[in-house]
């Protein structure tokens, strides 16, 4: 099954349906589909690699889940900002893309059971000396991915705090655009997810400073009430996490969990 990017997000909704009638092709008469909401770039999770074909760990792991239950799957790359309003509104059937279960969230989707525990990192450039008691006694600029949660701790306990001077939190709309700021100058550190941070470390663009546990517990978003994915995301997950295939994927994209 081939995977395509679906790029230029104008209108939600006209866009799945190009995803799903265009792209794809017709799904095997005895399939369903899914169509699965990812970050636009969020390595290892989800993300275009050289030929524009989505890749990553949670790209593999829901291709793996579907296959077992009989389903086709098409993706749907989508800004940070609101992205859980998207399965609310019924624009994507799932979200798999490293996302925190949250209080707040969980007002507005329901989440499957937790897959990964994930903290937050700190980078700096390779040839930084920077420590990671520099930059949480706020004599740095930062930046970090537009709302997400590391956006929102460190608002709470850099911004609110006193401790990071205005003007010196500089959160990005993807986590690849944080990095690029990071190799131009424009900022001294990141804050995010310590698994993404490990991505960069491995290609030689940044290094890992320190980790600040917050335990995050990464799940896959569905729709309030929508049971029948919720149930078959929830048996995949365990189903996959029991499998070689899990162990795999994870040696793969380079995870190492705690």
């Amino acid at each position: 099954m081939r995977k395509h990017v679906v790029c230029g997000i104008l209108c939600f909704c006209l866009i799945a349906t190009v995803v799903i009638s265009g792209c794809i092709g017709v799904p095997d008469a005895e399939k369903k589909l899914i169509v699965v909401g990812i970050g636009e770039n969020n390595p290892p999770y989800g993300y275009p690699d050289a030929n524009e074909t989505y890749v990553g760990l949670d790209v593999e792991s829901i291709e793996w889940i579907a296959k077992q239950n009989g389903y086709d799957v098409a993706y749907l790359g989508l800004p940070w900002t609101g992205i859980v309003e998207n399965v609310a509104n019924g624009t994507v059937d799932i979200l798999y893309c490293g996302l925190t279960i949250t209080p707040e969230r969980s007002e507005i989707v329901d989440f499957s059971d937790p897959y990964m525990i994930v903290n937050f990192a700190i980078a700096v450039l390779p040839n930084s000396s920077l420590t990671k008691e520099d930059v949480l006694s706020g004599n740095v600029s930062i930046s970090t991915q537009t709302d997400g949660t590391s956006h929102v701790w460190t608002e709470k306990n850099l911004n609110e705090t006193g401790i990071l001077a205005e003007g010196n939190l500089r959160p990005q709309a993807t986590i690849d655009d944080a990095f690029v700021m990071l190799a131009e100058g424009k900022c001294d550190a990141i804050i995010y997810d310590e698994v993404t941070v490990n991505s960069y470390v491995a290609r030689g663009l940044a290094k890992n400073i320190g980790v600040i546990e917050v335990n995050e517990l990464y799940g896959v978003a569905v729709r309030k009430g929508d049971n029948e994915t919720l149930q078959m995301i929830n048996k995949g997950i365990a189903d996959l996490q029991a499998s070689p295939k899990w162990q795999e994927l994870l040696d793969k994209y380079g995870v190492v969990l705690s």
